[in-house]
């Protein structure tokens, strides 16, 4: 005995076929990947989707933003938050103030062992290598495939997606956390019995570790700023730093290839900085001298006199050495 389909049936599979959808489970939703889960997120690419039964639930994206950086001396944005002035002029200055403290209470508080104090050396230093090796490479990548290759999108597109301001604002931050290099050396002094004594070589280091980050805060206005610092200063730091935790693995030879890399970034972040507002056709950045004049002199105010020092600390290390007579 045969058996009849019910009408309703047959017309509900009737019109499963002919819409070309795949049936979907009324319990199973669909929703857009965040980017870390999606290789494929840049410009121009469809974003993959993923259902709710994956486990990677983490928003980068979201979190990204949440700390997303810029300031000028009128405000300071972190993510949705907002502070007008003088709340950006006084951490601008502040950090500096902080950064004195710092100095000067490290010249009178406990302080290690000498075989402790060079294992707090390394860790440091090695630390900070890593990630500023992690900060490069990371930029490299983004650039690549968010496609800011040319010149144009270099210049004046702005960093983000994919964890990038992240990046940028940890980056910035890092700049505090490389006051340790000025305590590690005041106690390096105190351990040894010596004093400390003020010439070209401290006075280079502790106006430049005084005022990275300020000029940070500062850099985030400009594109190519921001990716230049990732890029180039952590490049140039991911060396310096490998070096500083263990000199003695460095031919000689090499070393002074270290200063040079940090006058070229310099000389290079500055030559950018200033041509911007002539290389890019949108009104913040083209504006950017009129509107905010005292923030576009800052990086031109810090960044030569970092230069200068530079060049005069690589003179008199370097090149004294090369003019000694040798022996015969």
């Amino acid at each position: 005995m045969s058996h009849m389909v019910p009408h309703h049936d047959v017309v509900r599979v009737v019109h499963v076929l002919s819409s070309n959808h795949t049936p979907i489970h009324p319990h199973t939703h669909t929703h857009t990947a965040p980017a870390l889960c999606r290789p494929d997120y840049g410009p121009h690419r469809t974003p993959a989707t993923r259902t709710q039964t994956d486990t990677m639930d983490f928003d980068l994206e979201a979190l990204s933003a949440s700390v997303r950086l810029q300031l000028n001396y009128d405000r300071v944005e972190l993510g949705q938050k907002t502070w007008d002035a003088p709340v950006p002029l006084a951490l601008c200055v502040g950090s500096v103030v902080v950064y004195i403290a710092v100095f000067l209470l490290s010249h009178v508080t406990p302080i290690p062992s000498e075989s402790g104090l060079e294992r707090l050396k390394k860790l440091h230093n090695y630390a900070l290598s890593a990630y500023s090796g992690f900060c490069c490479g990371y930029t490299v990548w983004w650039l690549l495939s968010y496609e800011h290759t040319t010149v144009d999108r270099f210049m004046c597109s702005k960093m983000a997606g994919s964890g990038a301001e992240l990046v940028f604002t940890s980056f910035t931050l890092s700049k505090i956390w490389e006051w340790g290099d000025t305590i590690l050396l005041v106690w390096g002094n105190r351990v040894k019995g010596r004093s400390w004594v003020w010439n070209p070589k401290t006075v280079l280091h502790c106006f430049h570790h005084s005022t990275t980050f300020w000029l940070f805060l500062v850099v985030s206005n400009m594109p190519c700023a921001v990716k230049t610092g990732t890029l180039l200063n952590g490049g140039v730091h991911t060396i310096m730093y490998f070096y500083y935790a263990d000199p003695s693995i460095f031919p000689k030879k090499l070393i002074p290839f270290i200063t040079q890399g940090q006058i070229a970034q310099l000389v290079t972040v500055t030559v950018l900085w200033v041509i911007t507002p002539w290389v890019c056709a949108s009104d913040e950045l083209a504006n950017f001298p009129r509107d905010h004049l005292a923030e576009y002199v800052t990086g031109q105010i810090f960044v030569p006199i970092y230069i200068i020092m530079f060049l005069s600390f690589y003179t008199t290390r370097f090149k004294k050495s090369d003019t000694k007579p040798k022996k015969n």
